[in-house]
């Protein structure tokens, strides 16, 4: 499935307006998301003539609470906000049999029940199961269900929920830390934040004005295999392109890998990559109820019985980010200034980082400091140190735009193994569970991107020592848990 957004923001004093509005007399609607289900569909004849007027009962298996309707004059028929459960779809019409669809309702899902009704008494009975749609016809948005097996069997670190979040395509996790730069900032975190189909996480209403403007594109596919031997599996994969102006709002480090004041004059020297842009993420889970063997011998059936595993794969690519040249060299007077080098096309600098050198994770051969143009002749303020050439420009934005290079990308796989034991004489539901996890199983090394060392040159133009090199790791390190818990099998 393709996606595609585009949005432009103009957001001025919205505190002071919302303040207001009561005083001027005026109303502000505020709308909810709606979390319930909803069965809609169109009821046609043998022929495929639509059927108007038909009664449709739909009624909640589990709480026998009955919704009646009938079909419009096109015969379609639409019930909205009902609750996750088994569901059933009567249709009846004098001089057609009475149709029967049986179906399971997940949250927020919005089911197609397209009813065909044959010709017979109307105490004739057609009854149809149906199953979830490979396609989904009713709404083009991609969401998933997490049943609760996936939420007790799957590897989380620190029982993280929101890693639930990312089985599901087009959303990807930004692992955030805490702004790097200025000592008032440097311990603000920001926890775990998500960007759904390019969206910015976590955004916030302010009363300032900022002035932004963002495209999406992306392709998400996603598979899911139930095979045999309690085997399941699943496939999220996600090829997408954020674009923007800035990828904050009032503050303008909202990323451990953003750029803090971007020039505010021109929006078209910040367009670049979104600071949260992800361009490919894989995940794959897959859990096993492993088959246990038939034996006589009641301790050999004990042991070998009861045993899951599970593990989740994640592969992504890395997080932009920009290189600058510290200090004040454009002479902008603000807290957090900085300048841009030049990006140079020699040997070797399509690609402008090592992938696989932390230490000399940017090419420093690649970037230059910004030279004199003829139009700005006799304007422009050379850089101080002894050792710059002659000709540069300390007062020149150069060409190296924000978000042009790539960190680090990230792979990572985690695993459980479970033992469940049933002790019948304690209780006929209850249940002991031993469990072992262990995180980054093959001990990966993963980095962000060399935000500590993005700055190449201090103000007169002087490399900076250690610039270009990465001094985070991205995840936690390799981590186990093992854990022993009993619970009855009808508890939480």
């Amino acid at each position: 499935m393709f996606r595609s957004r585009k949005s432009t923001c103009h957001l001025a004093a919205v505190r002071t307006l919302l303040l207001l509005l009561p005083g001027l007399g005026l109303s502000l609607n505020l709308y909810a998301q709606v979390v319930g289900a909803t069965i809609e569909g169109t009821i046609t004849d043998p022929k495929g003539a639509v059927l108007p007027e038909v009664k449709v009962e739909i009624l909640n298996l589990s709480t026998q609470i009955v919704t009646t309707l009938t079909s419009n004059a096109d015969g379609f028929y639409t019930v909205p906000n009902l609750l996750p459960g088994n569901y059933s779809v009567t249709a009846t019409r004098s001089g057609f049999a009475t149709a029967v669809t049986e179906l399971i309702l997940t949250v927020g899902a919005q089911r197609v029940v397209n009813v065909a009704m044959h010709i017979g008494r109307i105490n004739e009975l057609v009854r149809v199961q149906t199953e979830v749609p490979e396609v989904e016809l009713a709404s083009s948005e991609i969401s998933g269900v997490v049943n609760g097996t996936t939420i007790r069997e799957l590897p989380l670190n620190g029982r993280d929920w929101t890693q639930l979040a990312t089985l599901e395509p087009g959303i990807t996790s930004i692992r955030t830390q805490p702004a790097v730069g200025a000592g008032d900032r440097g311990q603000r975190g920001f926890g775990t934040q998500m960007t759904v189909n390019g969206g910015r996480p976590a955004q916030t209403i302010t009363g300032s004005t900022w002035v932004a403007s963002s495209s999406f594109h992306a392709l998400e596919t996603q598979i899911k295999k139930n095979m045999r031997h309690g085997l399941q599996a699943q496939a999220s994969f996600t090829w997408s392109r954020s674009i923007d102006t800035s990828s904050a709002g009032s503050i303008g480090d909202n990323f451990h890998n953003s750029v803090s004041s971007l020039p505010f004059f021109s929006t078209k020297l910040n367009r670049g990559p979104s600071d949260f842009n992800v361009g490919k993420n894989l995940v794959t889970n897959l859990e096993w109820e492993i088959p246990g063997p038939k034996s006589h011998f009641a301790a050999a059936q004990w042991a070998l019985n009861g045993w899951q595993l599970g593990g989740i794969f994640e592969a992504s690519s890395g997080v932009p980010f920009s290189v600058i040249i510290s200090g004040d060299p454009l002479l902008l007077g603000n807290t957090d200034p900085f300048g841009r080098p030049n990006r140079l096309n020699g040997p070797g600098c399509g690609n402008p980082v090592n992938a696989g050198s932390p230490l000399n994770y940017v090419k420093l051969e690649c970037f230059g400091l910004p030279l004199e143009v003829p139009a700005l002749a006799g304007v422009c303020q050379p850089f101080t140190d002894p050792s710059v050439p002659p000709g540069t420009c300390a007062n020149l934005l150069g060409n190296s735009g924000r978000n042009q290079l790539t960190g680090p990308g990230l792979i990572n796989f985690d695993a459980s193994l479970f033992k469940n034991m049933r002790f019948k004489k304690i209780s006929e539901t209850f249940n002991a569970q031993f469990r072992v996890e262990v995180f980054n199983v093959f001990n990966h090394p993963n980095f962000s991107p060399p935000v500590d060392n993005n700055a190449l040159f201090d103000s007169t133009g002087a490399r900076l020592a250690g610039a270009g090199a990465i001094a985070r790791r991205r995840l936690h390190p390799r981590g186990r848990s093992v854990q022993a818990r009993g619970r009855r099998r009808d508890a939480p």
